[in-house]
């Protein structure tokens, strides 16, 4: 918007705030994330429907269902498709810093853990039988369950490696 451009916030019900411009007024409704089910939920709601959608960060099967339907949006990233009578904006955002993501146990590999601790034969015929889980979720949660539960009692007893040094 060029500076000096008067934006005010109106009534606000919720997740849906009235928002005026020099440029005129329009809805806006947050709708969290910004994945497409949030973004197709809104577009359903044809009563309420928003001229401009707000999100954490907009996915690209969003940003599409929005353009389908002639709404506007714009995330926190500073991304924004914004199409109103007297403004246009379109800008793309930063992107989502990667972080690194702690490992995390799924609850296969926890059911899976739990039986091999309670004495299930590590195969997967057995863990498929004692959990009830597929072979396609026992087979990578076996091993990665049995991994992390045998690991440290492998080399139990075992000679110290040798070191070529």
């Amino acid at each position: 918007m060029p500076t000096g451009t008067r934006v005010d916030l109106g009534a606000v019900e919720g997740q849906v705030a009235s928002v005026l411009t020099d440029f005129g007024g329009f809805t806006a409704r947050w709708v969290g994330e910004g994945w497409l089910r949030n973004v197709a939920d809104v577009l359903a709601d044809s009563g309420r429907r928003p001229l401009v959608i707000v999100a954490r960060r907009m996915s690209p099967g969003a940003q599409a269902a929005s353009a389908a339907a002639g709404v506007s949006w714009l995330d926190e990233s500073g991304a924004a498709e914004i199409s109103l009578p007297g403004l246009l904006i379109s800008r793309s955002g930063r992107p989502d810093p990667k972080r690194p993501r702690a490992p995390r146990w799924t609850g296969s590999t926890i059911g899976t853990a739990e039986a091999l601790l309670v004495g299930t034969r590590p195969t997967v015929s057995a863990v498929e039988r004692a959990t009830g889980l597929s072979a396609g979720s026992a087979t990578p949660s076996a091993v990665r369950a049995a991994s992390a539960v045998l690991s440290p009692h492998l080399n139990e007893g075992a000679p110290p490696a040798h070191s070529d040094s």
